[in-house]
């Protein structure tokens, strides 16, 4: 950057810039005591030295130089203003990394992010800066580190077009770029994302400089500085970072993740319970004409498996162990292998307990009550009543019902008046009315509801993690939602039971009986309690059960491949130190 200011009646051109640029325009020095002379070749190698050595340090370089022009600037081009310069000094400025970056670099790495500087800087400037971060380290080869003309001469044709096939040779190793222009910025995000080396790489790009709005336009994540940043690359980002801290793009990370894997956590659970739900109302149709959970118990299960699961489940808070995994590849799918097995394992599972349930309990007999007191025409599992339809039931039971109407089967109507013996409701009657609320079916709502309630703690958990009550405590909003959940489906089971044996007032006979016949429910016995409980907890050991086997196995439903690439200017930020040489 060269300015011209007018001194006692002539112009003087001050110029300042990369070092090793504006030095090799300087055919002579200024020295301490003010006198001009010629810069010899020993002269010239102490200035090439001395920048080495700032640059070795990890110091921005800066030459400063002037001139007096002979003639007025109105008739000197650009080229003829800046030669002849007259060298002042060199400036070594360290812009000191704050004390989290390196830490915050390594997360990153942890994370599968590959970070890339890209810096005006002179290259060793650049290369002992990458140092001190953690974006090389000695292992890296020499293609780690490029300045800009060597980058654009290898991937770009002479119109400035990328070359693909060359480029791809490029970026995999490249961590550096020094002496670049916003067009090699620009160039290396466009590379990137354009790359069919491994898979389809995501680009975030940070800056804040407007010569940055191309590239962080470009970017598939764009980061501002919210500080220092100009508001033309403000617009031009996709997220502002309100502190100038590379330490919050980690954070931006942990919570990108949280809530994408959040999400998917509410789906696995949710499509779980609409699988099991589902089936549970198809078989019903199908086989019993009806559904086992009747419209106010949907209704219920809608509520507490929509809503307050979805709350419980999308109030993870972000750990560490995020970062401690790969990104997920752009295109893979929402429902990822290990999802789609807990889903099949545990609605199969539910559907195997409720099943029996509803097919293997509940003994056939006449009369009314929750239990069969006369003789019991069918005995199956439990000591309870049937709660399935009376035509399901009683149908195949020989002697049980009247055969129903058929014209020419004279033992199913009156010989004399031709009206059928046996009447519309009679098995209903017999058995039992459909209306009546039983144990059983009772049961079958309470094992449903208590099983999705145990398989959200396990839907917490969509990697692998075998132990599923890990930062359980940590989350308020889930702990309240699964106890109350608890709670709120004890209530209308438990509350007319305890209220019946206390007889307390007028309230408790007409009201609470309203309240149970709403929901379909009537008292269970502390057995039944516990019987309820253990088969709507055993989703847990079911899913640490066959975790453990699949490790045993050695099975996996396949690795991750990563794929992020940020690309940052510089962050060392700090109180800049500053040094000056002159001759």
């Amino acid at each position: 950057m060269s300015t011209i200011v007018p001194q006692n009646g002539k112009e003087v051109l001050y110029c300042k810039g990369a070092a090793e640029i504006v030095s090799a325009l300087c055919p002579k020095i200024m020295t301490a005591d003010g006198s001009i002379k010629d810069i010899d070749v020993a002269m010239r190698n102490q200035i090439e030295q001395t920048i080495s050595d700032f640059a070795d340090e990890g110091l921005r370089t800066l030459c400063i130089a002037q001139r007096e022009l002979s003639k007025p600037s109105s008739e000197m081009t650009l080229e003829q203003l800046e030669s002849d310069l007259t060298l002042v000094g060199i400036v070594g400025i360290e812009d000191p990394l704050r004390d989290e970056v390196p830490g915050a670099i390594k997360d990153c790495q942890t994370a599968g992010i590959v970070v890339r500087m890209v810096t005006g800087d002179n290259i060793q400037t650049a290369r002992a800066i990458a140092k001190k971060c953690g974006i090389i380290t000695s292992e890296d080869g020499e293609g780690a580190v490029l300045d800009g003309k060597t980058f654009r001469d290898r991937v770009c044709d002479s119109d400035g077009n990328i070359i693909q096939s060359e480029f791809d040779k490029v970026w995999p190793p490249l961590r550096v770029l020094a002496r670049s222009t916003p067009l090699d910025k620009h160039v290396l995000v466009s590379g990137i994302q354009a790359s069919s080396v491994g898979i389809k790489q995501t680009v975030a790009v940070t800056g804040d400089g407007t010569n940055d709005a191309p590239a962080l336009k470009k970017a598939d994540v764009g980061f501002a500085m919210g500080i220092q940043g100009t508001d033309v690359a403000k617009n031009a980002s996709d997220v502002i970072i309100m502190d100038d801290n590379f330490v919050s793009i980690v954070a931006a990370v942990k919570w990108g993740r949280c809530v994408y894997d959040n999400i998917c956590k509410f789906l696995q659970f949710q499509l779980t319970v609409n699988i099991t739900a589902c089936s549970l109302a198809c078989v019903g149709a199908a086989i019993l004409t009806e559904s086992p959970l009747n419209a106010i118990q949907m209704l219920w299960v809608n509520l507490i498996m929509d809503s307050f699961a979805s709350l419980a489940l999308a109030t993870e808070d972000p750990t560490d162990e995020l970062l401690r995994r790969k990104p997920y590849p752009r295109d893979q799918a929402v429902l990822s292998q290990t999802m789609v097995r807990n889903m099949i394992l545990h609605a199969s599972w539910q559907l195997i307990v409720l099943s029996f349930l509803i097919f293997g309990m509940g003994d056939v007999c006449r009369g009314t009550g929750s239990v069969c007191e006369g003789e019991i025409l069918v005995d199956y599992f439990g000591n309870i009543r049937s709660g399935r339809p009376a035509a399901y039931d009683w149908n195949g039971v020989p002697g049980a019902c009247i055969p129903m109407y058929n014209s020419s089967d004279p033992s199913t109507f009156d010989a004399k008046t031709g009206k059928p013996l046996r009447p519309h409701d009679f098995c209903a009657g017999a058995h039992h009315g459909v209306s009546d609320n039983t144990q059983h079916y009772t049961m079958v709502f309470n094992v449903f509801v208590l099983m999705q309630i145990f398989n959200e703690i396990n839907s917490r958990k969509i990697h692998n993690e075998l132990n599923v009550f890990d930062g359980v405590f940590r989350n308020s909003f889930f702990l309240v939602i699964v106890i109350g959940t608890l709670i709120t489906q004890v209530t209308p089971t438990l509350l007319l039971a305890s209220l019946k044996m206390l007889s307390l007032s007028q309230f408790a006979l007409i009201e609470v009986p309203g309240l149970n016949s709403a929901f379909g429910c009537t008292h269970l016995t502390r057995d039944q309690w516990i019987a309820c409980l253990l088969l709507g907890a055993s989703v847990i050991p079911l899913n640490v059960s066959v975790l453990m086997l699949l490790l045993l196995l050695d099975w996996s439903p396949g690795a991750v491949p990563y794929g992020a690439s940020l690309v940052v200017p510089r962050w060392r930020r700090g109180h800049a130190r500053r040094r000056r040489r002159g001759d």
